[in-house]
């Protein structure tokens, strides 16, 4: 990781700071709500024990990837406040709602919304959009 802070600090200008911090921040407010859609939504409703061990085993997975954001947050040196900046962008916020009032939404919108969109959709474009700016 001490490449990537030289990295960081040295060679990328504030438009491509801005954009990695953006994405950091993004990454670490998705994955707190995936892993808790595994807990609240579906590992109690799953009762199959491999289904459950699978589940919380993607669950710990979302835990450790947040706990690498915000390692990588406090080396490079972004503020505390970082973490809950998304709440001044109303999409990201309206995102967040709407994961934390699935409660009584039929399974199915609950795997498309925490699954298929959150998890498939979002974070996997996220990583893309990382991996492109990595070409350049």
């Amino acid at each position: 990781m001490g490449e990537d802070l030289k990295d960081y600090q040295k060679k990328l200008n504030k438009d491509e700071k801005e954009f990695l911090t953006k994405i950091l921040r993004f990454f670490v407010q998705g994955d707190l709500d995936i892993g808790d859609g595994y807990y609240t939504h579906y590992i109690p409703v799953f009762k199959q024990p491999e289904v459950r061990m699978m589940m919380s085993g993607f669950a710990g997975r979302e835990a450790l990837h947040v706990a690498a954001y915000a390692h990588l947050i406090e080396t490079l040196g972004l503020p505390e406040s970082t973490y809950n900046e998304f709440l001044k962008y109303g999409e990201m916020v309206e995102k967040h709602e709407y994961y934390q009032n699935l409660g009584d939404a039929p399974m199915a919108e609950k795997i498309a919304t925490i699954s298929a969109f959150g998890e498939g959709m979002q974070l996997f474009s996220s990583f893309v959009m990382l991996l492109n700016f990595a070409r350049h």
